[in-house]
């Protein structure tokens, strides 16, 4: 075997060679995969969705005369409507705390259970279902078939990130 220059090591079998020196050994080129990056991208949608939702309702810090006039003349009008409100808020507060929480603990990270995002997960399609049937009390029947939708794909969202490669 050939000396080597100081601080390079000669070419073995354990890797291709550049220049009759073997090249660093590294178990992945980039520094996250597609998986990793794919579960970022889903946590950082749904603290979009849900922080700036309720933020949006707290900051307002009313219940909305649209919101009233939706369920007044329905029979979930007979329950207090801010209480509903206010819940709904409070929901998605929750569930963006949640998502980030998941990333504090940095769940994206190979060998790292995901508990904290298949829980936001199932918390989000919660909060959707919770208006669709808002949605379908008050016939707004294509909002109800978009809460369906988003509850749906939480939930294949929630299947997808439970099997990521760990």
């Amino acid at each position: 075997m050939t000396p080597a220059p100081s601080g390079l090591r000669p070419v073995d079998s354990a890797g291709p060679a550049i220049g009759g020196f073997s090249r660093p050994q590294h178990k992945r080129f980039f520094l996250m995969t597609q998986a990793q990056i794919f579960h970022i991208v889903v946590l950082l949608l749904f603290i979009a969705t849900f922080g700036e939702a309720s933020l949006s309702k707290i900051i307002a810090m009313e219940t909305p005369q649209w919101f009233r006039d939706t369920f007044k003349d329905t029979w979930l009008g007979k329950f207090p409507i801010p209480l509903m409100y206010w819940s709904i808020a409070f929901a998605e507060l929750t569930v963006a705390g949640i998502f980030v929480g998941a990333v504090v603990m940095m769940e994206f990270k190979t060998g790292t259970p995901n508990t904290l995002t298949g829980w936001g997960c199932l918390g989000a399609m919660g909060i959707f279902i919770a208006l669709l049937f808002g949605q379908r009390v008050s016939a707004d029947f294509p909002g109800a078939a978009s809460s369906f939708f988003y509850a749906s794909m939480s939930g294949v969202l929630w299947y997808i990130i439970q099997n990521l490669p760990h």
